[in-house]
């Protein structure tokens, strides 16, 4: 036990060390992962939200049918506010405003995620980068005080692998988590297509929201 608690407070010095051994690429490096882990877990939460609309319209709908002056908070019945605010009646266009209200979501839920794939393919780049300033580092030695002194060859050396190895570690848990977010965002846009369709039968039986449509019990 007392070993791991050493080992865990002597992460932060290596580190540093770390750091200052990979020379000034690993700067954009270790800003690229801090932004990018930023937006992963902003859009974890984002989604692991936006996916309750089931839950969030039978709220919504039983707090209208019940008359609750303050429906359930959350992003749909927002949604259904801005709706029920600027509906005309028209059957047409209470359709249109529903599914483009329904599409500002899906562009809302979708933005990041394009970010996030960005960034993770440009850690290995800027890694590749730092491989080529280590090693004109290394040449550079060299012509100076020739091959008998291996500690300036070392020091360009190391440069050299350790952007690297830290261009592929931003990189690779950046692309899995990054497709992953992809994939859930796409299967986000397809539950909300279904969720308009059924607004909008809801809608077009019902003028208003708080009735009951037969067979619409979920």
């Amino acid at each position: 036990m007392g070993e791991w608690w050493i080992r865990l407070l002597d992460l932060p010095w290596e580190a540093l060390q770390l750091m200052r051994a990979g020379g000034k690429i690993i700067l954009p490096i270790a800003a690229l992962s801090l932004v990018m882990w930023f937006l992963i877990v902003r859009k974890l939460a984002e989604l692991r939200a936006a996916t309750r609309e089931r839950l969030l319209y039978e709220q919504y709908t039983q707090a209208r049918a019940d008359g609750t002056p303050q429906p359930p908070q959350g992003w749909l019945t927002q949604l259904l506010k801005e709706f029920e605010a600027r509906r005309s009646c028209e059957d047409k266009a209470d359709k249109k405003l529903l599914f483009t209200l329904l599409k500002k979501k899906s562009y809302d839920i979708q933005r990041s995620v394009s970010t996030i794939l960005v960034l993770a393919s440009i850690a290995p780049l800027l890694g590749l980068l730092g491989t080529v300033t280590g090693m004109i580092s290394t040449f550079d030695a060299i012509s100076q005080v020739g091959t008998g002194n291996p500690r300036p060859l070392a020091a360009g050396i190391s440069e050299a692998l350790i952007t690297t190895q830290c261009g592929l570690a931003v990189a690779i848990p950046g692309l899995i988590v990054g497709s992953y977010l992809n994939r859930r965002v796409e299967r986000f846009q397809a539950r909300l297509d279904e969720l308009g369709l059924r607004l909008y039968r809801r809608y077009q039986l019902a003028p208003v929201l708080g009735r009951q449509v037969p067979g619409d019990e979920r």
